[in-house]
């Protein structure tokens, strides 16, 4: 399977959403970027299905948050500093302090 058609290609797209759950880690790390793109929007269906698995990856994560946290997009940055969105948000230490920002 090309590495891609884990991506969802819609905010309602569940089936590769939950195909990501099975996915090998190599394929997930090749595309980081674009699955961290579906948690732009919290109430979005997929957002806490990719957050799900996402919060494997958290290291691997830094840097694209860092720079959504460094951005203007006021929505996105919410979705990683409040408590009820995601699982990367919800983990024992808040990503936006392993992020280096409090």
């Amino acid at each position: 399977m090309d590495h891609t058609e884990i991506i969802p290609r819609t905010k309602f797209d569940n089936e590769r959403a939950n195909q990501l759950e099975n996915a090998k880690k190599e394929n997930i790390l090749l595309v980081l970027p674009q699955l961290l793109e579906w948690l732009q929007d919290i109430n979005w269906p997929i957002a806490q299905d990719i957050g799900d698995v996402l919060v494997d990856f958290e290291d691997h994560l830094i840097p694209h948050i860092r720079a959504v946290l460094n951005s203007d997009d006021g929505g996105w940055k919410f979705s990683f500093i409040n408590p009820q969105s995601h699982s990367l948000v919800q983990s024992s230490q808040p990503i936006s302090v392993r992020c280096g920002f409090t």
